[in-house]
């Protein structure tokens, strides 16, 4: 009988940490994205980050850049993003949209501000001016077949090729059996009138969330 009771108290509290840990992660991924609710851009006062408004949603499980490298899991679909990134705020709803839709209970989350690079062209010379962390190099290998060339516009209109590939931002990734299988670039065409800052038509929103519906399903049945 104590024996019992024992194995039914350790299972509650098994139970009771795993839902806080749940709770404690999406809440920290809420927090990131909504406290910058009609915030000013940085550098631009007069435009304002985009309302979100996070709930109910599929588990998050936030991630370092190291950790999505080397994640074993066998189906995963892994969100690389930043809350103050325009088209990661137009992205997440329609994400969370479809993973709602495809019933995926869980998405890894990793934060990119502090994990990419950052490369200029001074006087023709790429200069690396932010360092990439260890973790943000091993996740770009992993991606490499996948990742468009890293590519900077310079002040005459021209672009020019940086030599390496880059994580852009949003980014999802899909995991099968421990490996990278495809990435996908949550994006939606913009009006003239449009800028990032601005939120999605309704039309828009819905074209995506379809675009990212469909991806899932591509790779699900992969």
């Amino acid at each position: 009988m104590r024996k019992t009771a024992w194995l039914l108290c350790l299972s509650f509290l098994v139970t009771f940490f795993c839902i806080n840990a749940a709770l404690s992660e999406r809440q920290e991924f809420k927090a990131d994205y909504e406290a910058l609710n009609g915030q000013p851009v940085p550098g631009h006062p007069e435009i304002t980050f985009q309302t979100l408004c996070i709930e109910n949603y599929p588990r998050i499980i936030q991630l370092s850049a190291w950790e999505a490298a080397e994640l074993g899991e066998n189906k995963a679909v892994v969100y690389l993003g930043a809350a103050w990134c325009p088209w990661c705020r137009n992205a997440v709803p329609c994400l969370m949209s479809a993973a709602e839709t495809e019933g995926l209970s869980i998405i890894y989350y990793v934060d990119m501000s502090d994990e990419r690079d950052l490369c200029e062209m001074m006087n023709g010379e790429k200069i690396r001016v932010i360092e990439g962390t260890p973790g943000y190099w091993a996740l770009l290998e992993k991606l490499e077949t996948f990742l468009p060339d890293y590519t900077q516009s310079l002040p005459d209109g021209t672009t020019v090729k940086m030599g390496e590939k880059r994580i852009y931002l949003p980014t999802l990734a899909y995991l099968q059996n421990g490996k990278y299988i495809s990435i996908m670039q949550p994006l939606c065409k913009r009006t003239e009138k449009q800028t990032e800052y601005d939120p999605l038509s309704d039309m828009q929103r819905t074209d995506l969330t379809d675009q990212i519906i469909k991806w899932l399903q591509k790779n699900g049945s992969a």
